[in-house]
Parts: structure tokens; C-alpha cells; sequence
């Protein structure tokens, strides 16, 4: 875990580090794509946009011509045989065959023949390695010379220290041997930047030996254990800085092919002048050991600052272990907490709303059997009551209490189911007077009953209409009841539609809520949050 630690601090460093390098890169392709647009734009201008200018110009120049002498022809002032030897089309259309001609050299001698001011001619005869030192006497003596000198600068390569390098010898060659100048001074010139740069390498490795800051500097941006491994990291450092400097390919061009030959003398009088050194190979191993005993006193230079950060890294480790396994405990209890929350904050509501409704049910049965105890005590007291003329007894039973609303009038009904015995058989009384024993309820009775808003508010009135059932002494039953009507909006005291609505949001609510608070107090983002 220590070197973990170690890691990932030295990986962070190591991103700014590759951060600040890729600005830089892209600065650098920023300006090297600035510069390939303009070297492309070049490009373009000069191989395509130039040249097909001059085509164009020259098919004018040709049009005006052969009017001109189509006129000094017809007026007998000019020779028609002399115009054999420039039939520019002729001579394009001979080139076309060249791809698929085993004698290219008698196809080019043939356009050649037809038109000798056709530059595509001389660029052909080029391309197939058939344009030799006398063939380019006639390109120049046909004025056609300077195109196919400029065409072989560009065809040069490139030479841009450190990374291109690339050299086309023959192009170099043929336009040494157009310009009667020496290959090699041709080439010498053209990578003696190169070289020079080769040199300041050097140079700078040189000055590397004498300036210890240079050296712990590189040292220092690699990472702790690399620094307290051992010398691997000097070893390293110092093989890859000098293998670096220049390819073994590149060197040997510019030696062998680009008139270099004193460059290994210009590298070895910087610091070994005077040393037994005979190859390159021999300077860079000398040169590698003595840059690795430097890096090496640097590396030992950082070892008490790597211990000191080792040691910083490992006391904020066990820091950041403690504060892992507090935070992930609270988001362990607070997970737990809202496990078992969820299902509470949604079933408690739903309970406590049953029980609030069955109490209050509960108050209403009361209330409904308490007034018809009381209102069969009070018309059996009389004498000429419906009650004795139907022989109802004092016995009786509250059966299922139903709800009804009506909307016009605002009005909730409460419709008991009371049944009632008699101890005589049906008759006339039974079947249209049993109802009237209940029927006298007064508004002031009905406000015992409490109303919850839920049920209705305080704009609906309350009435009780009761659902009347007589059993006879013979066992018959005279069903009657007030008149209401059965088509209002019957009512589920316990859920009714609205109440199912706003629950379902509640619902909602919670859960969200809950997740929210559960991915919050997750540890990733504990650990986040409390940086």
C-alpha cells in the first residue's frame, strides 16, 4: 500500500509532468500543422496551381499561334512543312502509352520528336531513369531546363534534427550532375544544420557533467522507489540521453554518403581532446560512464528527500486508511438506516391512517348503536307508538355502516344496517312503519359524529338514513329503509381515491428522496466530498 501511495503521487506528478509536455506538443503541432498547411499550400501552388497556370497560358499562347500561322498560311506567307515538329497533342498522347510500353526509351524519343518544348517529355524520361547529362543539354537548349531543376530540389528529402531524416541520393545525384557541381558539397550543405545540431548535443551533455543541478533535476522527476532502488535509474538515464542524441543510420550517412567526416573530431574535442578514442561507439560509452557517475551523486543527493516524502506518504496513507474505514462505516449506517426507512416512511402513513379511520368508525358504530338503543327505549315508553303496534322487542343489532357523498347538495349520508325484532308476524305495520321508528335524527345528533377531512369537510352536512331490517316471530323479514339516493358516489372510508393519490405521491417522494440520500452517502462520494 505504501508504494501504492507512492505511485499514485508519483503518477500525479508524472501527469502534470505529461500534462505541461502535451501543451507543449501541441503547441509544436499546432506549428508544425501551421506549417504543413503552408508547406502543402506551397506545395499545391507550386506543382499544381504553377503549372497548370502555364499549361493553361501555354494552350493560349498555342491557340493565338496556330491562328497566326493558319493566316500566314492561307496568304502563302508561311511554310505549313515547318510546323511538323511541334504537335503538342501528339506528343501527350504518345507519353500515355508509357505504362504499358516495353521500350519506354522509343516512346520518349518519339514525343520527343513530336513536340521537344513539351516539359512532361523531359519529367517522363526522368521518372524511368533515362534522362541522362545530354538528354538535360537539349532540355535546356528547348528552355525547359528549370523545371526539372526545381522539381529535383523538392525531391531532396528531409534533414530536421532529431527526428527527419531522409535523403533521395539520386535526385541529389542527377541535379549534381544538371548543375556540373560535386555531390557531396551538395549534401554537406543540406544537413550541415543537422550536424550542427548533433554537435550542440553533445555540447550540452558535455556541460551536463560539470553542472550537477542539470543532473538531479532529470533524477528527481522519476519516482521515489525508482530513486531509492539503486543505480539502475543512472544507468538508465545516462545510456538513453546519449543513444538518443543520433541514429546509428543517420550518423553513418553523414559521415559515409554527406561529407561529414569531421564531425567525430568536432564531438570528441569537446570533452575528450586528447583521449585514446578512435570510433563513435567508443566516445559514447566513455561519454555514458562518466554521465552516469553524475547522475549517480545525484541520485544519492535525493535519497534523504525520498525518504523524507516516503515517510510523508506512508503517514498520509494511514491518515487516508482511517478516514476510508470512518467513512465507510457511516455510509454503511447510513445505507442500513435507509434499508429498513424506505418501507417505514411508506407502510407507517398507510397504518396510521387505518387506525385513525377505525377509530373513527368505531366512534360512528357507537354512536348509531347508542341512538337506537335510545330511540327503542323511548317509543316503546309509548303507548301508541309504531314500535308496540309492530311488537318490536328491545333487541337488536348494528350490522355494515356504509358512506355515501352527494356533490349538489353536499351532503355525506351515513347508511347503518340496523335489524330489529318483532314478536309479532308481517304485517301492515311492519312493511311501512318500521322506519319511522328511527327516523327522527336531529342535525344537533349528528355533529357527535366526528367528520375527519378525508370523508368531508366542513361545507358537506351529515345525515344518517337507516337501512331498516325486521325479523318476524315467524321468521320473515320486512326490509325498509329512508329514502337516499343510491346512485351518489359511495365512499371507502378507509381509501378513497383521493387519499390513494396523494399516497402514491408520498410514495414517490420518499423513494427518491431515499436514493438520493443513499447514493450521497455512498463511499465513493464521502470520500469525494470530504476530499
Amino acid at each position: 500500500m505504501i508504494y501504492a501511495s507512492m505511485n499514485a503521487s508519483k503518477e500525479k506528478e508524472q501527469e502534470e509532468a505529461a500534462l505541461k509536455q502535451y501543451n507543449k506538443e501541441i503547441a509544436e503541432l499546432e506549428k508544425s500543422v501551421t506549417s504543413a498547411c503552408e508547406a502543402s499550400e506551397r506545395e499545391y501552388i507550386n506543382n499544381i496551381y504553377i503549372p497548370s497556370i502555364k499549361l493553361a497560358f501555354t494552350a493560349l499562347v498555342y491557340s493565338w499561334l496556330d491562328n497566326y500561322l493558319r493566316d500566314l498560311i492561307q496568304n502563302g506567307s508561311f511554310d505549313s512543312n515547318a510546323l511538323k515538329y511541334t504537335d503538342l497533342d501528339r506528343s501527350n498522347d504518345l507519353l500515355k502509352n508509357l505504362s504499358v510500353a516495353t521500350n519506354k526509351a522509343a516512346i520518349l524519343e518519339t514525343a520527343f520528336l513530336a513536340c521537344p518544348y513539351n516539359i512532361a517529355v523531359y519529367m517522363k524520361a526522368m521518372y524511368y531513369d533515362l534522362l541522362d547529362y545530354n538528354s538535360f543539354k537539349t532540355c535546356v537548349v528547348f528552355k525547359q531546363s528549370e523545371e526539372v531543376l526545381q522539381f529535383l530540389r523538392d525531391s531532396w528529402g528531409e534533414a530536421e534534427y532529431p527526428q527527419k531524416f531522409s535523403i533521395n541520393y539520386h535526385c541529389v545525384d542527377l541535379l549534381a550532375t544538371f548543375t556540373e557541381q560535386n555531390c557531396i558539397d551538395l549534401l554537406y550543405r543540406f544537413t550541415q544544420s543537422y550536424a550542427s545540431n548533433i554537435v550542440d548535443a553533445y555540447n550540452k551533455a558535455e556541460k551536463m557533467l560539470h553542472n550537477e543541478d542539470i543532473c538531479v533535476k532529470m533524477i528527481k522527476s522519476y519516482a521515489i522507489e525508482e530513486i531509492l532502488a539503486g543505480n539502475s535509474v543512472s544507468k538508465r538515464e545516462a545510456n538513453r540521453y546519449i543513444t538518443s542524441i543520433v541514429r546509428a543510420n543517420v550518423w553513418e550517412q553523414l559521415v559515409n554518403n554527406c561529407g561529414h567526416t569531421e564531425l567525430f573530431d568536432k564531438i570528441k574535442n569537446i570533452s575528450f581532446n586528447g583521449v585514446d578514442i578512435s570510433s563513435k561507439i567508443e566516445l559514447d560509452n566513455l561519454l555514458i560512464e562518466r554521465l552516469e557517475h553524475c547522475f549517480e551523486n545525484a541520485r544519492q543527493k535525493l535519497i534523504p528527500i525520498a525518504n523524507q516524502k516516503k515517510q510523508e506518504y506512508e503517514r498520509k496513507e494511514k491518515e487516508e486508511e482511517a478516514r476510508t474505514i470512518r467513512l465507510t462505516k457511516l455510509s454503511q449506517s447510513v445505507q442500513t438506516i435507509c434499508k429498513f426507512a424506505l418501507p417505514a416512511l411508506i407502510i407507517i402513513p398507510l397504518v396510521l391512517r387505518f387506525v385513525l379511520v377505525g377509530v373513527w368508525c368505531g366512534n360512528v358504530r357507537d354512536f348509531v348503536n347508542d341512538y337506537a338503543e335510545t330511540q327503542l327505549e323511548k317509543e316503546l315508553a309509548k303507548s301508541d307508538s309504531y314500535a308496540r303496534k309492530m311488537g318490536l322487542t328491545r333487541e337488536f343489532e348494528v350490522g355494515k355502516i356504509e358512506y355515501y357523498k352527494e356533490e349538489f347538495i353536499k351532503s355525506i349520508t351515513i347508511v347503518p344496517h340496523i335489524t330489529v325484532y318483532s314478536s309479532k308476524n308481517e304485517d301492515y305495520y311492519c312493511r311501512n312503519y318500521a322506519d319511522t321508528v328511527f327516523r327522527y335524527l336531529n342535525y344537533s345528533d349528528t355533529e357527535e359524529i366526528a367528520r375527519p377531512w378525508y370523508i368531508a369537510n366542513d361545507e358537506y352536512n351529515p345525515s344518517v338514513n337507516f337501512h331498516i331490517t325486521v325479523i318476524c316471530e315467524d321468521g320473515s323479514k320486512v326490509t325498509c329503509y329512508e329514502n337516499y339516493e343510491e346512485d351518489d358516489t359511495k365512499i371507502f372510508a378507509y381509501l378513497p381515491f383521493g387519499t390513494l393519490v396523494l399516497f402514491a405521491i408520498y410514495s414517490i417522494a420518499v423513494v427518491i428522496i431515499i436514493k438520493k440520500v443513499k447514493k450521497k452517502y455512498t463511499v465513493e462520494n464521502l470520500l469525494k466530498e470530504k476530499g
